[in-house]
């Protein structure tokens, strides 16, 4: 299922994705450590993301609370779209990206995986934004 992924690899402090990015992606961590980090703040790590886990989808997911619409609309004006956090790796880090062309064909052939994937954003949306 993982076909359309693609692995990339980021090193010690570079950013993954900053504050207003495009959104063109969601990332699966294989191997390392990265962090939700305040770039205004000496990048002070607030959320940390572990080996196994996956990141990005709380940007989609806080703009269609914005934008008052269902997730998997949101994909109708992706170029719009901007980042709301930014990621940067803690460590050397080997990461998988999925790409948003490939989430929205997703929604359509894997509703139930699709829905999984965002619940967990939605837990750490909530965690985020305390």
């Amino acid at each position: 299922g993982l076909s359309h992924a693609q692995t990339n690899l980021v090193r010690l402090d570079q950013y993954i994705y900053q504050e207003n990015d495009s959104i063109d992606a969601i990332f699966y961590l294989c191997k390392g450590a990265a962090g939700f980090v305040l770039p205004f703040r000496q990048n002070i790590v607030y959320v940390e993301i572990d080996e196994g886990d996956d990141f990005g989808q709380v940007d989609i997911l806080s703009c269609s609370i914005d934008e008052e619409c269902e997730v998997q609309d949101i994909f109708d004006d992706v170029d719009s779209l901007k980042r709301q956090f930014t990621v940067q790796a803690l460590v050397n880090c080997e990461l998988m990206s999925l790409s948003t062309d490939s989430l929205k064909k997703m929604s359509q052939e894997f509703y139930d995986a699709f829905v999984s994937l965002f619940s967990l954003a939605k837990i750490r949306l909530e965690r985020l934004l305390k």
